[in-house]
């Protein structure tokens, strides 16, 4: 290795001048310059709206997108995790009945829980209970029961989620 000797010359050959931040200052012009264009990132097409470059793992990139899903009333969120959201409403259950739902999205591992909400749709006089049974990837069963004087029927709303 050799030996430099650090003197005035070459303090005043590396020091920093507005003249040198200018020169490194990013532009528009550097920006267009240095852009790299998808043929050059061996990607085929154009993506759509919503759509983002995904590095393959092999040094080549293909259009998709980190979140996938439906917003429908019955509905899902699947994101690039793997975290799968299903969400619904069950409409009116009458007292001693179920509702069978069916994921929009079914899950592949495993289901972590449900939450649920309801709504008195009418004749609620006295308490309820619900439960949900045949808990599986693709779905389950919202129970719905009414004690006391109860005697009308309950509308619910679910999220479910797992991967």
């Amino acid at each position: 290795m050799a030996n430099t000797k650090i003197t005035t010359d070459v303090i005043e050959d590396d020091a920093i001048t507005t003249s040198k931040i200018a020169n490194d200052a990013i532009t528009n012009d550097k920006i267009t310059a240095n852009s790299v264009n998808a043929e050059q990132l061996n990607v085929s097409g154009n993506g759509a709206l919503g759509q983002m470059l995904l590095s393959a793992g092999n040094g080549s990139f293909n259009w998709g997108s980190s979140v996938s899903g439906s917003n429908a009333s019955n509905g899902y969120v699947e994101l690039s995790n793997g975290l799968i959201i299903n969400w619904g409403y069950t409409g009116s259950i009458f007292n001693g009945s179920f509702y069978q739902v069916t994921f929009a999205k079914p899950f592949t591992t495993a289901m972590f829980g449900i939450q649920r909400s309801s709504a008195n749709s009418n004749g609620y006089t006295g308490g309820t209970e619900t439960y949900t049974t045949n808990r599986t990837l693709s779905g389950l069963r919202i129970y719905h029961r009414g004690f006391d004087t109860y005697t009308g029927s309950m509308d619910y709303w679910f999220i479910a989620y797992g991967y």
